[in-house]
């Protein structure tokens, strides 16, 4: 099970994790519910309407036959199975996968999108994911204009990163998200896409252009990290008696 330091976990918040293992054959992966712990400052607010980390209070599964989803994305557009700070795996499953890449999130160059990476990776080897609204937690949203302007801007270098990250990882993949880069690209940029469709009136233009000037800057932030993962292992293994 992983989660982040910066939220509140409800008290069944396992309980709900470990019986959602038996909603559906093949669950490899449980994902939950993430609510504001606060929306006291208008910047709280705005996350919120970027989308926050709620994927709403049904039960969802996802898999690649009886519950695909017929839209262009999927499964690339693996953010609606769930988020980093409420997860749960199968541990022979998520070890077989080769765990999280660790060339994507907070710690890298790359800011973010093992999550993204991971389920979708999840979904693709034939597995199950399964949200579970009842596994519940509340995230402590930034407070301040500022931290949610570096957050929009690594929210962006990390959906791009990870989408490079496809594109290098096999010809198939590769191919099968080339397919898919002009729905992507709407998906981003229309206003009536289900990322944006939520924004009001008042949210920010600043806030969208930080995100998207991340998405540019993302696949140089990934090599960046690529580079640097193969180094400290190259490094290490060096190291090693």
């Amino acid at each position: 099970m992983f989660t982040d330091d910066d939220v509140l976990v409800d008290e069944h918040w396992v309980a709900r994790l470990v019986e959602a293992f038996a909603a559906a054959p093949r669950v490899a992966c449980v994902s939950g519910a993430i609510l504001p712990a606060e929306q006291e400052t208008q910047p709280q607010l705005w996350l919120e309407e970027y989308g926050g980390f709620h994927k709403g209070f049904r039960r969802e599964i996802f898999d690649l036959t009886a519950h695909r989803r017929d839209t262009p994305l999927y499964p690339y557009d693996s953010g609606r199975f769930g988020s980093g700070a409420n997860l749960a795996f199968r541990a022979d499953v998520l070890r077989a996968l080769g765990g999280f890449a660790v060339d994507l999130g907070a710690g890298t160059p790359a800011h973010g999108g093992e999550d993204l990476d991971i389920l979708r990776r999840v979904i693709t080897a034939g597995h199950t994911v399964v949200y579970e609204p009842a596994a519940l937690m509340w995230h402590r949203h930034r407070r301040s204009m500022e931290a949610l302007r570096r957050q929009m801007f690594r929210y962006g270098v990390g959906l791009s990163a990870t989408v490079t990250k496809w594109l290098l990882e096999d010809r198939a993949v590769a191919a099968d998200v080339l397919r898919r880069l002009p729905a992507g690209a709407r998906h981003v940029l229309s206003p009536a896409s289900r990322k944006n469709q939520g924004k009001s009136s008042s949210f920010p233009a600043e806030l969208t252009w930080r995100e998207r000037l991340g998405i540019l800057c993302g696949p140089v932030c990934y090599l960046r990290s690529r580079r640097r993962v193969r180094r400290l292992a190259a490094v290490s293994g060096a190291r090693r008696p």
